[in-house]
């Protein structure tokens, strides 16, 4: 079966949303690399599960809302927001997603500075942070 980019896109939110760790995984390059907005990164698809797999246990409740996705070439630049649990439920945020060969390879994360990273979630071994 052939998913066109967005499709893998939209699969990998998907799985996020229903904090389906393997689902996404799936879904991703085994160099891929995983970036929030603070720069924080995790490369590589065991980081990347490890990271997810520790949002998901947090009790966040992290969920992603797409409002409209751009395709140019490999990337593809979504604009939406997301919600969660705590004080800082809500913010609107864009992220730029790579997709190639069927995987998802890059995945970046642009928010508002005054939000605090989900990344700081993660395993310290799994990122770096600011």
């Amino acid at each position: 079966m052939f998913w066109t980019g967005e499709t893998i896109v939209r699969k990998f939110v998907d799985a996020v949303n229903h904090e389906d760790a393997t689902g996404a995984i799936a879904l991703l390059d085994e160099n891929c690399v995983w970036i929030d907005s603070r720069d924080n990164r995790a490369e590589g698809a065991e980081e990347c599960r490890e990271a997810l797999q520790t949002m998901f246990d947090s009790d966040a409740r992290f969920r992603i809302h797409i409002e409209e996705v751009v395709h140019r070439l490999d990337e593809y630049l979504i604009s939406g927001h997301t919600e969660s649990q705590g004080e800082h439920h809500t913010s609107r945020v864009l992220w730029r997603a790579k997709v190639s060969n069927g995987r998802l390879t890059n995945w970046q994360s642009y928010r508002d500075a005054a939000t605090p990273s989900v990344a700081r979630l993660f395993p310290a071994n799994s990122i770096t942070l600011d």
